[in-house]
């Protein structure tokens, strides 16, 4: 069996790799822990998470949008979502306190901002640092990727790949290189005994037992 080098091919290839990498990083660093608790009466850090990058725009505010609210726990009873970059660290926090009349971003329906420093809460740095770490072992895996996918389409098909790079087999979906192997072993087989020397052959059968076999078979019978 003959296994193309086709898209569908290498996109399986590529999910495989991917799934690598998602394994090695859990093996590095486990599952991340994005829950944090913190103390809502430090009024800058609170600021800096529910304004964000519009902070400036607080102290602007006419005073007729600001409308006081009790901002803690009972508010954010699911924790406030807070992404450090857009597509990048996302973890949420969870108020231990209360600041009373906080004035709120206007018609601020999702309770999510987007970070431009890591404000002064220590595990949120602990968590920055760990997913650089983890950002920098994904791009590794991804340059693998990348790597093993050109080597690939340079070849004729899988079978000519693994004679010319057999380590490659590790990056490739277990079920199809067990179905070449098979495929190849059966060929194999096949030519063997196509090849095979009839006199060979014979010499490792016994046939008088065969033979008697046969002659008790046709007393018992009369056949």
């Amino acid at each position: 069996m003959t296994v193309r080098i086709t898209e569908n091919f290498l996109n399986e290839v590529e999910t495989n790799i991917k799934q690598k990498c998602s394994s090695a990083i859990k093996a590095e660093f486990g599952s991340p822990n994005c829950e944090i608790p913190v103390d809502f009466s430090d009024m800058a850090f609170v600021d800096n998470i529910l304004w964000g990058k519009y902070l400036p725009l607080k102290a602007t505010t006419p005073a007729e949008w600001r409308n006081g609210f009790d901002v803690g726990p009972d508010r954010y009873r699911k924790g406030i979502e807070v992404s450090i970059a857009k597509g990048g660290l996302t973890f949420r926090l969870h108020p231990t306190s209360t600041i009373k009349n906080y004035t709120l971003p206007p018609d601020m329906r999702e309770f999510t901002t987007y970070m431009l420093v890591s404000g002064r809460h220590p595990k949120i740095d602990e968590m920055i640092a760990e997913f650089k770490l983890r950002t920098k072992l994904a791009e590794k895996w991804d340059a693998t990727k990348e790597k093993v996918i050109t080597f690939l389409k340079s070849c004729r098909s899988l079978n000519h790949a693994v004679t010319v790079w057999p380590e490659v087999k590790s990056f490739i979906p277990k079920d199809i290189i067990e179905t070449m192997t098979r495929s190849i072993e059966t060929k194999q087989k096949e030519k063997a005994a196509k090849s095979s020397n009839p006199e060979d052959v014979l010499k490792t059968i016994d046939t008088s037992a065969l033979v008697g076999d046969l002659v008790a078979l046709r007393f018992a019978t009369g056949n």
